[in-house]
C-alpha cells in the first residue's frame, strides 16, 4: 500500500471515528465537546488540503500518532471523562501529546522549508522548543476557553504546573526521538 493510499485510509478511519464521537456528544447534549469535536476536525482537514495545496506529505507513523491523540483526548479523556476519573490520565495525554505533535509541527517545518543540513543538536534544540511552545500555547488556549465559556478544562495552579512539566517531558522525548532514528 502506496502512503497515500494509507494517509487516505487514516483520514476516512479518523473520520468514522470522530464523527461518530460528535454525534455522541450531540445526543447527550454535551454543546461544548461537540463544538470542540467539530473544531478539531475541520483543523484536522485544513492540514490535509495544506499538504495537498503544498505538495508534501506528513510521515504516516507521526500523522497515526496525532490522530491516536485525538481520539484519546476526544473518547477517553472529554466522552468517557478520563480526565477527571483517572489519576494519571491527564499527565500521560500531555507528554504523548506534546511528543507527537512536536514531531508533527518539525515535520511541516522541515518538508516546507526543507533545510539543506543541521546537527542533531540542532534538531533537539528545535523539537524541544517547538513542542514546549506549543505546550504553552495550548495551556493558554485552555486558560482563554475556561475564561470565555466558563468551562473547567483547568484545575488550578497545580494542575497547569503539571501539564506544563509534562510537556516538557513531551517535547524531551520527541527531541531525542528524530535524531536517534535520522542515525538508524
Amino acid at each position: 500500500m502506496k502512503e497515500k493510499d494509507r494517509a487516505r485510509l487514516l483520514l476516512i478511519v479518523f473520520s468514522i471515528i470522530h464523527i461518530a464521537t460528535v454525534i455522541g456528544f450531540v445526543i447527550r447534549k454535551d454543546r461544548f465537546f461537540a463544538y470542540n469535536g467539530v473544531a478539531v476536525y475541520i483543523i484536522y482537514l485544513l492540514f490535509v488540503l495544506y499538504e495537498k495545496k503544498r505538495g508534501i506529505l506528513l510521515e504516516n507513523h507521526i500523522r497515526a500518532m496525532i490522530i491516536v491523540v485525538i481520539i484519546a483526548h476526544s473518547i477517553l479523556g472529554q466522552y468517557l471523562d478520563l480526565y477527571h476519573r483517572s489519576k494519571y490520565f491527564d499527565s500521560l495525554l500531555h507528554i504523548t501529546g506534546t511528543f507527537s505533535f512536536s514531531l508533527f509541527y518539525f515535520s511541516i517545518i522541515n518538508k516546507t522549508l526543507q533545510p539543506c543540513y543541521y546537527s542533531n543538536l540542532f534538531v533537539f534544540i528545535f523539537i524541544v522548543s517547538i513542542g514546549i511552545s506549543a505546550g504553552t500555547l495550548f495551556e493558554i488556549i485552555e486558560f482563554l476557553l475556561d475564561s470565555i465559556f466558563n468551562s473547567n478544562n483547568q484545575h488550578g495552579l497545580v494542575d497547569t504546573d503539571l501539564d506544563m512539566v509534562m510537556n516538557v517531558v513531551g517535547a524531551v522525548c520527541a527531541g531525542g526521538y528524530v535524531p536517534f532514528c535520522k542515525q538508524k
